[in-house]
């Protein structure tokens, strides 16, 4: 097997969707995106566990098999940068501020749509559209 490369905690957290998933578990990295659609617990399940940071703990949570957990070396891409417990909380502290940007854009164009299908709503300002025909 060749020799696996190191991953810095960016470099990690910029991989958490459907086109793009790595997972971090004990200190190793996995590239899942092509198991997302074949696991027996559904894509979210995976793609929340990369958006934490750090599946060590729900992986060891939901008690997977040995052949679950053998299966795992066929997406082992590498290790995490200088991993220990220090390491797994300032990387699940740098996915969250990358979460928390996603989310505040996200909060912002809802709101932004929220607020023209307000202007466009005629109970909001006091009368009814309608159709009226002379016959």
């Amino acid at each position: 097997m060749a020799e696996l490369k190191n991953f810095s905690a960016s470099e990690i957290a910029l991989h958490s969707s459907k086109k793009d998933c790595w997972l971090v578990v004990d200190g190793k990295v996995y590239d899942v995106t092509g198991f997302l659609e074949d696991h027996p617990g559904g894509e979210e399940v995976l793609l929340y566990a990369s958006g934490t940071g750090d599946a060590t703990q729900s992986f060891e949570d939901v008690g997977h098999s040995s052949s679950a957990k053998s299966m795992m070396n066929r997406y082992l891409i590498g290790n995490v940068e200088g991993y220990d417990a220090d390491f797994r909380a300032a990387l699940k502290e740098k996915v969250a501020a990358e979460r928390r940007k996603e989310d505040s854009r996200d909060f912002w164009e809802t709101r932004k749509n929220e607020q023209t299908l307000q202007l466009l709503d005629p109970r909001r300002h006091g009368f009814t559209c309608g159709i009226f025909i002379n016959i």
